[in-house]
């Protein structure tokens, strides 16, 4: 199922990867079904997570999430609304939740003292998606590769010169083979045997959101610098 992107300002809240030798129960609590699903937290931030589970949901669901971690005493429930529903395959799901009410930061000084997530600032995540980009005043569009990104902005490797300043479109298909936009503004640019190193700030509440959202979720494997 395509995911949906609500208009909030959730990615503006720093998205936590869980470390991969910890676990972080996700309990979901379905209201209507009147059942309890348990899975495992793949990230998290305060206004929402991403959860894998072994059963399916339903786009728009209204569910009770109930974050465990019995080594820390973490145990938190927070009323959610599920956003998007993904299938791995073998009968997995990954399920992205957002939150009505927020995660206390405790929580996350918590999970961080803990080892379970990494709260260095600036986090910016390596990564090679490939897509189209068109640069302000011309609508030829050029093949181009995001490299990384953060929770500000990304970083574009492109044959074709940009103007710091100017903005750019980036379009690339997303898991589920839709078309996907962002946009943002060049802030520098280096050059190495042709190839141009642009980095690139996102452009306004919803973009930058939307864009750190898509990215993540885009790249299954990630590797954090």
């Amino acid at each position: 199922m395509p995911g949906a992107h609500y208009k909030n300002d959730r990615r503006h809240q720093a998205r936590y990867t869980i470390a991969p030798d910890k676990v972080v129960i996700g309990q979901i609590e379905r209201k209507q079904a009147d059942e309890n699903i348990q899975g495992e937290l793949l990230d998290l931030s305060s206004c929402g997570s991403k959860v894998s589970l072994r059963t399916n949901l339903t786009f728009s669901e209204k569910v009770n999430f109930r974050i465990l971690v019995p080594e820390v005493s973490i145990d938190i429930s927070v009323h959610a609304i599920v956003a998007w529903v993904r299938s791995i395959g073998n009968d997995d799901w990954h399920v992205g939740c957002y939150f009505t009410t927020r995660i206390p930061d405790e929580i996350f000084d918590q999970l961080g003292v803990a080892g379970y997530i990494d709260r260095r600032r600036g986090r910016r995540w390596k990564v090679s998606i490939s897509g189209v980009a068109r640069w302000e005043l011309s609508s030829q569009a050029y093949p181009v590769e995001i490299v990384d990104y953060s929770g500000r902005g990304f970083c574009l490797l492109s044959g074709r010169a940009g103007i710091v300043g100017s903005m750019v479109c980036f379009e690339f298909h997303d898991m589920d083979g839709a078309i996907q936009t962002i946009f943002g503004q060049v802030k520098w640019q280096t050059c190495s045997d042709g190839q141009y190193r642009q980095g690139c700030e996102f452009k306004g509440i919803s973009t930058c959101s939307k864009g750190v959202e898509l990215l993540h979720d885009l790249s299954t494997v990630v590797t954090p610098t």
